[in-house]
């Protein structure tokens, strides 16, 4: 049997300034932080999709971003899977990888390669 220790993460939008407050607050006093995972849409997407460096919640809570969900799936017209980057500047295998929990009987997720980089992609607000 193994014992599991969740490491919280936050999961919101780069504008919101009442989580990122709240949570800057929380982290102040003790409470573990992860990361954050940012919602910001792009208005279109093309693949592949780099990394926007300006991507950073508007108040700053001490926790690094880990991922940018930049499409989300559709419910209308072809299908879309939800798609994520994780950010470069973070090491993957240890601050995101190391810390999730693959089903039983499946091996853990390999370090992806990083994508080219591509810019002049428009984002939602």
């Amino acid at each position: 049997m193994r014992i599991l220790t969740f490491v919280p993460c936050v999961y919101g939008l780069p504008g919101d300034a009442v989580t990122w407050t709240a949570l800057a607050r929380a982290i102040a006093n003790a409470v573990p932080c992860g990361g954050l995972w940012l919602s910001r849409p792009l208005l279109q997407v093309t693949e592949p999709q780099a990394w926007q460096q300006t991507l950073a919640p508007t108040v700053d809570p001490g926790a690094p971003v880990l991922l940018w969900q930049y499409a989300f799936g559709r419910k209308a017209g072809p299908p879309v899977m939800d798609r994520d980057l994780v950010n470069p500047a973070i090491d993957a295998q240890n601050d995101l990888l190391a810390h999730l929990v693959p089903p039983p009987g499946s091996t853990a997720p390999a370090v992806p390669a990083a994508a080219p980089n591509v810019t002049g992609q428009g984002v939602a607000e």
